[in-house]
């Protein structure tokens, strides 16, 4: 699962940071499939029986994702390891 993102991710991340509404529309589909991936990794790992599913860790996170964008693993890591406790 190791990897950076795109250059074109790069420079849309900050820029959504900054408030430019257009980043974001932009941002989603260069993202979607690996953040979906990334989680679905996590969870695989993650014991069985819970009802966590892939699409809503990545729906979490891309409203976490603003305030994070520089963590993206490290936060659904975190995520993953706060589920477990509740």
């Amino acid at each position: 699962m190791a990897g950076q993102f795109s250059r074109p991710v790069n420079d849309l991340l900050p820029k959504w940071e900054g408030g430019d509404e257009e980043a974001p529309r932009a941002l989603l589909p260069l993202v979607s499939d690996k953040l979906l991936r990334l989680a679905h990794h996590y969870l695989k790992a993650d014991r069985s029986g819970h009802t966590l599913q892939t699409t809503a860790l990545v729906a979490v996170f891309l409203v976490t994702v603003k305030r994070e964008w520089s963590s993206a693993r490290a936060w659904l890591h975190r995520e993953i390891k706060r589920c477990r406790q509740t």
